[in-house]
């Protein structure tokens, strides 16, 4: 079983060259020190417990902080953090080669890494084992729709810190010039967002400079459409259909900037106070559920409905785990102390007592991009962001176009707006963000979408023989 994932190492490998955009650059400026005199316990956190572990990661920052911390806890503990100085592209090789092997170290951060894969090979450890048998831990204190949505056969062979998704923003504007009734809609599908946004753009008065929303390619769409069209337990694959041609020809009409061979982005987005590109340039603009776009919900916008998360084209309500998704590997001699540190790790923690600016600077970017997968971390770190963020605005002078107007309806709106992101959050139940399936099909996309070099219905016909050759390998 081992073997049979060989045949993909020089492909994950090769994703060096998409990802080199995303370096280990970016761990670095998110390494963040323990806070002093800020040490929490978890459940458990009397235990004696002794031992080496070793963790690799490449993005996530955070964990050299609860490593420090549980150092502290445990004075007979090491914890030795690796992270690659080079491309997820070259981590994700390493870390194939590692468990195939037998050399992986106790705990690996497989983000955007095929999990089940992993598993049926029989390279990890299934957590729930550990999950089942310790008193400490409790599952309700968790998103268990995230946990149940990444099990292979019944297991759970990765645990997320945090967890993110997409939404969106709707052009007010441009909906009513077509007459849409926008304010029905609570979650949106890219073939619905395509049908508006080719209704708009018939009438639109410079179709050539209307674009779907900032930042988008023609195959944005295939992680969240793709989820539809295959499933990895039955090893099944439906990319040869009708519908999922159709979809191909729909978003080859799309207006983009990026191209392949220009690799230029638009990342224009909503800010306190900038919405106006959506009055006529943009159907729509993306939102991520970051504290960072989610403080905009309490913002007084005059062109955007409140934004809708994403779904599939069948209600599927999808997610990704791009920053922190930890695996025990199966070779580890230290499975027992790999999951106390994995607990404490997603266990809930108070708000620090700041002793600096620097330091509560270094707390607001501790899920940075993410939503913690411990519900009580996650209303604790978001409300903090909140209020961070409105403090900055006052204490630099600025004043944001806020919903609020006292204290008291700060709150209200504080805590309404929190409640709404847990109910968003409660809703997901379809991993995406495949980064070994998505270097797989690149250039079939890439070919297809912008050299012109097949039709639709090659493209469809190659994707699914490569897929389904990829899940039954």
């Amino acid at each position: 079983m081992r073997y049979k994932m060989l045949w993909r190492i020089l492909g994950v490998c090769m994703l060096v060259f998409i990802l080199s955009g995303c370096s280990g650059d970016v761990n670095k400026d998110n390494n963040l020190p323990a806070l002093e005199n800020n040490k929490f316990q978890s459940a458990g956190g009397n235990k004696e417990l002794s031992g080496k572990l070793t963790v690799s990661t490449v993005f996530d920052g955070y964990i050299d902080t609860f490593a420090e911390e549980f150092m502290d806890m445990h004075p007979n503990v090491e914890i030795i953090v690796e992270r690659p100085d080079d491309s997820k592209g070259t981590y994700m090789y390493r870390i194939v080669i590692d468990l195939l092997s037998g050399t992986a170290n106790d705990l690996i951060d497989l983000s955007g890494l095929d999990i089940n894969h992993k598993a049926q090979s029989g390279l990890l450890v299934n957590i729930y084992d550990f999950m089942d048998n310790d008193p400490d831990f409790d599952k309700s204190d968790y998103y268990t729709n995230i946990f149940e949505a990444m099990e292979y056969e019944g297991g759970l062979y990765a645990m997320p810190l945090t967890f993110q998704y997409d939404m969106v923003y709707i052009s007010r504007p441009l909906a009513e010039s077509i007459g849409l009734d926008y304010e029905s809609y609570k979650d949106i599908s890219y073939t619905e967002m395509l049908d508006i946004y080719e209704k708009v753009k018939k009438t639109h008065p410079s179709p050539d400079e209307f674009y779907l929303m900032p930042g988008v390619t023609k195959n944005s769409f295939f992680n969240y459409e793709s989820v539809d069209f295959y499933d990895i337990e039955t090893g099944t694959a439906n990319f040869d259909s009708e519908e999922f041609i159709q979809h191909l020809k729909l978003t080859k009409k799309l207006n983009t900037v990026y191209h392949p061979d220009t690799q230029e982005w638009d990342f224009t987005r909503v800010g306190v106070r900038n919405e106006d590109f959506l009055i006529e340039n943009f159907m729509f603009a993306k939102f991520t559920t970051s504290d960072i776009d989610m403080k905009n919900m309490m913002v007084e916008f005059e062109n955007t409905i409140n934004p809708i998360p994403f779904i599939s084209s069948k209600g599927k309500t999808p997610f990704s785990n791009l920053l922190s998704t930890y695996a025990i590997s199966n070779n580890s001699e230290n499975k027992e102390l790999a999951w106390e540190f994995l607990k404490y790790c997603t266990s809930a923690k108070e708000l620090p007592v700041f002793e600096s600016k620097e330091d509560e600077n270094k707390y607001s970017f501790m899920f940075w991009g993410n939503i913690p997968i411990n519900i009580e971390n996650f209303y604790t770190y978001f409300r903090h962001s909140f209020d961070y963020e409105v403090r900055w605005y006052e204490e630099n002078g600025l004043e944001g176009n806020w919903k609020f107007k006292n204290e008291e309806e700060k709150e209200r709106i504080f805590q309404e707006t929190l409640d709404q992101i847990h109910e968003w959050n409660q809703q997901r139940n379809v991993l995406v963000g495949n980064l070994e399936l998505t270097y797989l099909l690149r250039e079939e996309l890439e070919n297809y979408y912008y050299y012109d070099l097949a039709t639709a219905e090659e493209t469809a016909k190659i994707i699914q023989n490569k897929v389904f050759t990829y899940l039954n390998e």
